[in-house]
């Protein structure tokens, strides 16, 4: 352990898959999914990884998300995503991917009878759910109206990992949590403490560390994310400067009329609102959030909603 440098985080798309999405590692993703999921144990006697490929998406400036996908012993298909930034649409996302498991389930036969449960697991970096307490939730097909379930095919687990208390619940799957969010060795070590699984995952996440081509592999997507984030604060920045600048001088051209002071003082006012807009144009089309767009250009939530209706 004294000879890494440092830990690699588990969250790297690279690192995910090598602990998560290899067969080799069939005990670590039995104790993962268990520590989530409440089905029956004989399901997890037979795994396959249908897709152990990882799939980054940046289209229109989103990186993207890790999909792992899991057939169990009967046929249950489970996909686990990790959305490392916020994304706008979450919800439709997961929806789109469970029905896509149904879906290809079908294939020409259409015998509807033959399908099986599909599970979603979204392990979020960011709250999707902000007013909500806790940092697991299950999702069901429900009968609103005599408040039970009404569908056993569909079921979307989502963790906002940044709701995880500092105190320990005692469950497995904190813990489990706890080391995908983990940076420091002495995090980790005592983490291998807590279960065998975790402490083989640990311990495979310190050879990886030590690797060096492995290292720079996942240097360079930590360094994508890293201009990404970088790309969106610049075009924030950017907007706002633009906005000042234009609203400042049609304040001063209508100042002329009415006062130079003033106009100046108005311009300056509708330059800083309509840079902050069109900041907040360009986050919305990153996928950001209307909550999140808030905290970062100081806009009202009223008025980042009003400013996306008038341009629907």
């Amino acid at each position: 352990m004294s000879k890494i440098k440092s830990m690699l985080s588990p969250m790297n798309d690279l690192i995910f898959k090598k602990i998560f999405g290899s067969s080799m590692n069939k005990d670590i993703i039995v104790s993962f999914l268990s520590s989530i999921l409440d089905i029956p144990n004989e399901e997890y006697e037979s795994l396959t990884l249908l897709d152990t490929n990882t799939r980054i998406r940046r289209k229109k400036g989103k990186y993207g998300i890790l999909d792992l996908k899991i057939k169990t012993k009967s046929g249950m298909l489970i996909n686990i995503e990790m959305q490392v930034y916020p994304m706008e649409g979450m919800a439709q996302k997961i929806l789109f991917y469970v029905s896509s498991m149904v879906i290809e389930q079908l294939g020409k036969k259409q015998n509807y009878t033959e399908i099986k449960k599909v599970i979603s697991i979204a392990i979020l970096n960011y709250n999707m759910y902000p007013d909500r307490k806790g940092y697991l939730r299950k999702h069901l097909i429900y009968d609103v109206t005599n408040n039970k379930p009404c569908n056993e095919y569909v079921e979307s687990y989502i963790i906002e990992l940044l709701k995880l208390p500092k105190k320990s619940d005692g469950t497995l799957l904190y813990y489990w949590l706890k080391f995908l969010i983990s940076t420091k060795k002495e995090e980790f070590e005592m983490l291998k403490e807590k279960d065998p699984n975790i402490k083989s995952a640990v311990l495979l996440l310190e050879e990886l560390s030590e690797d060096d081509e492995i290292r720079r592999l996942a240097e360079i997507e930590d360094m994508a994310r890293r201009d990404e984030y970088d790309r969106i604060r610049t075009a924030s920045r950017k907007g706002e400067e633009k906005g000042f600048r234009k609203g400042r001088k049609e304040g001063i051209e209508i100042g002329e009329a009415k006062g130079i002071i003033v106009g100046r003082q108005e311009g300056e006012a509708v330059g800083i609102l309509k840079g902050k807009l069109d900041t907040a144009a360009s986050l919305l089309k990153l996928g950001m959030t209307v909550e999140q767009i808030a905290e970062l250009t100081k806009l009202t939530v009223d008025q980042i909603r009003e400013f996306i209706k008038k341009q629907n």
